[in-house]
């Protein structure tokens, strides 16, 4: 009795501590760290008070949940399953792979054809595609879904490197913080997702199901698991195990299709709801919030997301845009120049904020970076420049290869927001879309990264077994260096969250 009230009070204080922190206006990198240490101790603490199997924060809730519907699956739809294992092979792994495990067969033809049509499709709505969306679509086909991820985890590893401001490739999922709370529904349906598929094709297969269960981090669920019987499972056939463990990825992939189409499905009931947009907020003094939008440039639009578009696709021709609203008609920048990050090596560190907006530089008006850059090209190295900034007047001065040391972004010189016919439908729906949305996302990114051979992930166990069936002892020695290479890749995909940059790449 005094262990479930201990363990009671602890979970109370860790979730207000937890949404007390996540809405404070701590910097977010700190703000995270936080809220891993303070899940971390909370898991720790439960594990020692309620006795719950426990690894460093981590809870592991073991029981035989799903085994019916796992073993009623299996019963009724053994070949389906099996056929769907087979193609996420192909799928995940390229059409040699699947070319080497079916050959010329019906069943690599459809694999062939459904992927071809997946991985080309990008192609299909870009009229000049660059080379590198080439590559991305070779990588795919050649190597599948594992392929695309790979190479596009590497090509941002190479831009992180070498080109100064570039963005984070990974991010830590914690919900109020990198990804708002809706997520943490959609990162239980898909944890539950890609374990019952594992489950499934573990009882087609023959391999008996030990345990199943949810992994906790603190009182954040964070996934679910099922525990086959390991002796079995070593013992058996290769291809068998080829089944189970990619089904975990086939099925998220389904998944994000289905959630796609329902996203679709959502929008438009969000949309229903609308009857027009208004202004939100605005850094142009003659367009104050409230303003009811007529249109830009002389198309209307439904939503604010929409608007919101418009303004983008015009911030990357000439930049100006009129704007009609229930007050009158005005020409506008689409677009303001805003400060970004002040890289260490910079000489003017300190002088900038982030976020600053830039009105003129040596008075001259600047809107893009476009204008940005042909200032200072007009400039030699080691000049200076006279910001009008929405902090006053600040000088900034070139280095010797005219470099100002800080990354600039444009951001829209108005915000829109949707005006409902009924808020509170609007506010459901709008949450359910959100849940929807997350859910189509968070699929297709575990499906991906799964299928990645990186010690603990099912793509690993596959790398690894091919491996060792053909390489013997050495074929794991292999599969260690590849998911250490991975890793270090993955590593440098999140320095740049860590505020971590590499001054002598620049």
């Amino acid at each position: 009795m005094k262990k479930n009230f201990l363990t009671t009070l602890i979970i109370i204080a860790s979730i207000a501590s937890f949404f007390t922190i996540a809405f404070s206006e701590i910097e977010t990198l700190t703000k995270a760290v936080i809220l891993l240490l303070l899940l971390g101790i909370t898991g720790w603490l439960i594990h020692k008070i309620a006795g719950i199997e426990g690894y460093y924060g981590l809870l592991v809730l073991k029981g035989e949940h799903g085994f019916n519907l796992m073993a009623d699956i299996a019963k009724k739809q053994p070949k389906l399953v099996r056929e769907l294992a087979d193609f996420g092979l192909t799928f995940g792994f390229g059409l040699p792979y699947g070319y080497a495990l079916f050959k010329k067969s019906k069943k690599f033809l459809l694999h062939a054809l459904i992927s071809s049509v997946f991985f080309l499709f990008p192609l299909l709505g870009a009229p000049n595609p660059a080379f590198n969306q080439y590559l991305l679509v070779a990588s795919g086909l050649l190597f599948g879904l594992f392929g695309v991820t790979a190479y596009t985890l590497v090509q941002n590893a190479f831009n992180i490197l070498t080109i100064p401001g570039s963005p984070a490739g990974v991010s830590v999922l914690i919900p109020g913080v990198t990804v708002p709370y809706e997520a943490i529904i959609a990162i239980i349906i898909i944890a539950i997702v890609h374990e019952l598929a594992h489950g499934v094709l573990a009882h087609v297969e023959k391999i008996k199901i030990k345990s199943s269960g949810a992994l906790l981090y603190g009182f954040l669920p964070i996934g679910a698991f099922v525990e086959p019987d390991e002796e079995e499972f070593k013992k058996t056939e290769i291809h068998k195990k080829r089944r189970i463990l990619i089904a975990g990825s086939t099925s998220n992939f389904m998944f994000f299709l289905l959630f796609l189409g329902l996203s679709v499905i959502a929008g438009l009931a969000v949309s229903s709801t609308i009857q027009g947009v208004s202004i939100a907020n605005s850094t142009i003094a003659t367009i104050t919030p409230g303003l009811i939008v007529q249109s830009l440039d002389g198309e209307s639009f439904h939503s604010f997301s929409e608007y919101r578009n418009k303004l983008v696709q015009e911030a990357q021709n000439d930049n100006l845009i009129t704007i009609k609203t229930n007050e009158g008609e005005t020409e506008i920048p689409a677009t303001l120049l805003a400060v970004g990050k002040t890289l260490d090596f910079s000489i003017n560190k300190g002088v900038l904020t982030e976020g600053e907006k830039i009105h003129s530089i040596d008075g001259k008006q600047v809107n893009s970076i476009t204008d940005l850059k042909t200032i200072i090209d007009s400039k030699q190295p080691n000049d200076s420049l006279d910001l009008q900034t929405e902090n006053g007047k600040k000088t900034v001065f070139l280095d010797d290869k005219k470099r100002i040391g800080a990354t600039f972004q444009q951001v829209p010189s108005i915000e829109f927001k949707d005006v409902p016919t009924n808020e509170f439908l609007y506010s459901m729906l709008t949450i359910l879309a959100s849940i929807i949305t997350w859910t189509f996302l968070l699929n297709f990114i575990l499906a991906s990264v799964n299928l990645l051979p990186i010690f603990v992930t099912d793509g690993h166990q596959i790398v690894r077994d091919e491996l060792q069936n053909k390489y013997g002892e050495k074929g794991k020695k292999i599969a260690l260096a590849i998911s250490i290479l991975f890793l270090l890749t993955i590593l440098i995909n999140a320095l740049p969250a860590l505020n971590i940059s590499f001054p002598w790449f620049s």
